[in-house]
């Protein structure tokens, strides 16, 4: 009887529940604004960093630093006192930009004439930055992007060396710039040196036409995100920029508006809020922007391959793709307190994890556009790794942060195709690369794993894959951040017999 009464005064009542579900959303909305408000006004006032950081260090190194966010940044910085270190591979740019700083601030400047999309580039870089005395602040903005591209070539098929360019340029310059700079801040006396890296708000929506250039992005919050949480106890202040348009060479957007600022405006309010948050988009407009594009659907916002590549060219149909060759480094921690990966691993794992899959889909995808039946499909193995923040796994679940960007972006570049597109993230499989893990219910064999997840093709486009790795997300999903990453410290506790 009183279930019955309950159920008349919800049906009674249903214009009245309604309106009040619409206004506790529009609250919480509101307070919301509120909140990104504060943190660009009290936030700012209370807890920006920006004024400390010449007692950090007497340094700052930025990279891309001849025009742009790059030079604007190294502008800033000069104001605080720092001197400067450019680095960029236009050297009559960086010249003047030198001189300019150098006499308006009245600060040292160097710069370092180097290519980021050149393997050798680290030669040149590290004995320049080994001279000198303390680093205040590192800023990894180098970064390319590629004309439109599409991958079935309608519009510009990126090449074997574009590709390389940019995950050379946008992903291994960062991870390598850190592995040299950061272990020189811990040994440095005094309050908080910071690592800013900047990355892009298309790696946080599906952009299709800039596949690749988000998933370089996304490859790099997630490794802030994890470098952060390996140097929590340390004094190091790790901070993502997610930007929108701002008007730069790069954007190609010439005309500044207070939604596009120039490079010099979104600089001076960027660096303001080193300090008050770990990832942000840096200027309070972009934030509005930013809030407006999240209630939106994602509807809306809509060598080695020498020799693989006759080969492929052979084959008379593609059913299907698998992108599941990868590697993983040893434990590692950025200051060496297990094992810093060394410039060649950190090439090696970026090569085989990220630039196999781009280059792979390259080669296969427009052959099977030109197929005749249904449903061919490219299924690339990312992790769960990359979906938390996951210390001591850094550069290997930003690897697999890239692959599941790229696969959104192309799977949206392909939703009028019948090419199937999915993503899987699996949690522990037993296998060579887990062998730490014994083989459970929860760590299945790979046979195991892979019946269950080609059973799942074309049911769902990402998934672990496995049913109980489902359950197993959902439970992990409820934990905090602080909680999750304090479970992985005790996981690498457990596992260290094994490094």
């Amino acid at each position: 009887m009183s279930t019955l009464t309950f159920m008349e005064l919800i049906t009674e009542n249903r214009l009245l529940l309604l309106t009040a579900l619409i206004v506790t959303w529009i609250s919480f909305k509101l307070s919301q604004l509120l909140l990104i408000y504060l943190k660009y006004t009290v936030g700012v006032w209370c807890f920006s960093k920006r004024k400390t950081l010449r007692q950090a260090g007497e340094w700052a190194v930025v990279t891309g630093a001849s025009s742009g966010i790059g030079q604007a940044y190294a502008e800033e910085l000069a104001k605080e006192g720092l001197n400067v270190m450019l680095i960029s591979n236009d050297e009559k740019q960086l010249s003047s930009v030198a001189d300019q700083i150098t006499n308006t601030y009245n600060v040292q400047t160097r710069i370092v004439v180097a290519d980021f999309t050149k393997n050798d580039v680290y030669e040149i870089i590290r004995p320049a930055v080994d001279q000198l005395s303390t680093i205040a602040c590192l800023v990894n903005n180098v970064g390319m992007v590629l004309p439109f591209e599409l991958f079935a070539g309608e519009v510009h098929s990126p090449n074997e060396e574009s590709i390389k360019n940019i995950i050379h340029c946008n992903i291994l310059s960062t991870v390598i710039m850190t592995s040299i700079i950061l272990p020189k801040m811990l040994t440095q006396k005094g309050p908080n040196p910071g690592i800013i890296n900047i990355a892009s708000y298309t790696a946080l929506k599906v952009a299709p036409y800039l596949t690749i250039y988000p998933s370089t992005k996304a490859f790099i919050i997630q490794f802030s995100r994890c470098l952060a949480a390996e140097k929590y106890r340390k004094n190091v202040i790790v901070q993502t920029l997610y930007p929108l348009f701002v008007s730069t060479n790069l954007t190609g957007l010439r005309k500044a508006t207070y939604f596009t600022p120039s490079a010099k405006v979104y600089a001076k309010s960027a660096l303001d809020m080193f300090g008050v948050e770990q990832q942000t988009t840096g200027y309070f407009p972009h934030e509005l922007k930013a809030f407006v594009y999240n209630l939106m659907p994602t509807s809306l916002w809509n060598d080695t391959y020498d020799i693989i590549r006759p080969a492929i060219d052979q084959l008379s149909t593609i059913a299907c793709l698998v992108n599941n060759v990868g590697m993983g480094l040893p434990l590692e921690l950025f200051t060496g307190e297990i094992g810093s990966p060394n410039q060649a691993s950190i090439q090696n794992i970026i090569r085989c994890n990220i630039l196999s899959t781009v280059m792979m889909t390259s080669i296969i995808l427009p052959k099977m556009l030109t197929q005749k039946g249904s449903n061919p499909g490219i299924i690339n193995i990312a992790s769960y790794s990359a979906l938390r923040t996951t210390p001591y796994l850094t550069v290997y679940s930003s690897t697999k942060a890239f692959i599941i960007q790229f696969c959104k972006c192309l799977a949206a570049e392909k939703y009028k195709k019948n090419v199937i597109i999915q993503i899987l993230c699996p949690l522990t499989i037993y296998t060579s690369m887990t062998k730490h893990e014994k083989p459970s219910y929860f760590n299945p064999s790979a046979k195991l794993f892979v019946h269950s997840a080609l059973n799942m093709y074309g049911v769902v486009q990402q998934t672990t894959g496995y049913i109980l790795h489902e359950y197993k997300a959902y439970l992990f999903d409820l934990l905090p951040t602080s909680l999750w990453i304090l479970l992985t410290y005790a996981r690498v506790n457990a596992r260290k017999k094994y490094v």
